[in-house]
């Protein structure tokens, strides 16, 4: 039968609902309808009113990601009104970015562009120490934020779309390494975007990787970078790694 966090549920160690910014709604993951098919859901916290199905229709195969190993792959808007999700929902294991109405009432819109053959949105999760988020929504409900591999497969790069789907998707982060890859980002309260890159994803089970720390400026345009990549070393928290130099493993925290 259906479960809330659906197919592989783990609700204990996984993010599969969300709560609006007013608390008046959560946003879930579940089975509901189809057994093992999980699709995007949302209701009144005090049950007061029906359930809403946001997800559109999937291709056989096809789901709404719960949750990946990078972390949480749905985000809500601040003001509360949209959530931007990741599926399978047009082509099965093809992942790509939607936006729909929390109050449901319209069709989801697909945000992110064409995708090369194997690439994906929420690019490659071997290549991620941290666990933070694979999509996010900037503070003044503008923008959306997300890591693919949209361009060259298994090199995870940093994109940014109008969260109204005014415009096509652009890359925000500076030029990579030939097996360089964006690890993960967090946004700041001002909008700004602070990411980690590596320059060598090569071997996703390597223990460590050097890399360096950068920050997008949406207002400018700009890049600012934290120095030469043999500044930090990211290591991988679940391997306990700490090396030589300052260590950049465990969570991005602004």
């Amino acid at each position: 039968g259906g479960s809330v966090g659906g197919e592989g549920s783990d609700v204990l160690s996984q993010v599969r609902f969300l709560l609006t910014s007013d608390g008046s709604r959560v946003v879930y993951v579940a089975d509901k309808d189809v057994n093992d098919v999980n699709e995007l859901y949302s209701v009144p916290i005090d049950g007061s009113g029906p359930v809403t199905k946001l997800s559109g229709p999937m291709t056989p195969g096809g789901d709404v990601l719960a949750d990946g190993q990078r972390g949480p792959s749905f985000a809500l808007s601040p003001d509360g009104a949209h959530v931007v999700y990741l599926a399978d929902q047009e082509t099965d294991e093809r992942i790509e970015l939607y936006r729909a109405e929390i109050l449901g009432g319209s069709s989801p819109v697909r945000l992110s562009q064409a995708l090369i053959a194997d690439g994906n949105v929420g690019g490659d999760p071997f290549h991620s120490p941290g666990r933070h988020g694979v999509v996010a929504i900037s503070p003044d409900d503008a923008w959306v934020v997300y890591l693919a591999d949209a361009e060259v497969d298994r090199m995870d790069e940093l994109y940014a779309v109008p969260l109204d789907g005014s415009a096509m998707p652009h890359k925000v982060n500076a030029s990579l390494a030939t097996n360089g890859s964006v690890v993960d980002f967090e946004l700041a309260s001002d909008g700004r975007v602070v990411y980690r890159v590596t320059r060598n994803t090569i071997n996703a089970y390597d223990d460590a990787h050097w890399g360096q720390l950068a920050v997008f400026d949406p207002a400018t345009g700009a890049v600012e970078l934290s120095g030469s990549p043999q500044d930090f070393v990211l290591s991988q928290p679940e391997q306990g790694v700490d090396t030589e130099g300052g260590s950049m493993g465990g969570p991005l925290v602004l």
